[in-house]
């Protein structure tokens, strides 16, 4: 088997999860939302094996989300929902590391390139529901 099929596949599903986010197509649906963690625990699960090429991908989605602007209250309701997804996605993946032999540099490369993309999000603007889970779940 190639060793390039894993990179393939972890970099489909990351895909595949960035493309079902609802800042890419909006309110979410129940069975939409249940693909969506589907995916979501996948990716959480691969983080295992491929902690670099996870966390990466999922940096890169959360620069996307911070790259989007407002369009009015629905477009800033599938904003921080993503955030929170993928923020949760995030927080679940670091976990994981402590049951890994994951080289303590190949952490720390990572953490520190998604360090400023979630500081960002401590000093997001607005007092709603939302907005105050997006800082929480950044925060932790």
């Amino acid at each position: 088997m190639s060793t390039s099929k894993p990179v393939e596949w972890v970099t489909a599903l990351i895909q595949r999860f960035e493309d079902q986010l609802p800042i890419k197509c909006g309110e979410l649906t129940n069975p939409m939302r249940s693909n969506l963690e589907q995916n979501k625990e996948c990716l959480i699960a691969l983080s295992r094996f491929k902690f670099s090429l996870v966390i990466n991908g999922l940096t890169d989605i959360l620069k996307t989300i911070d790259n989007t602007r407002f369009g009015g209250y629905d477009q800033e309701k599938n904003i921080y929902e993503s955030y929170l997804i993928v923020l949760d996605a995030v927080e679940q993946c670091l976990a994981n590391t402590k049951d890994l032999s994951t080289s303590r540099l190949d952490e720390a490369i990572y953490v520190n390139k998604l360090l400023p993309v979630v500081c960002k999000l401590l000093n997001v603007p607005g007092d709603g529901i939302t907005v105050q889970q997006v800082r929480q779940l950044a925060s932790n």
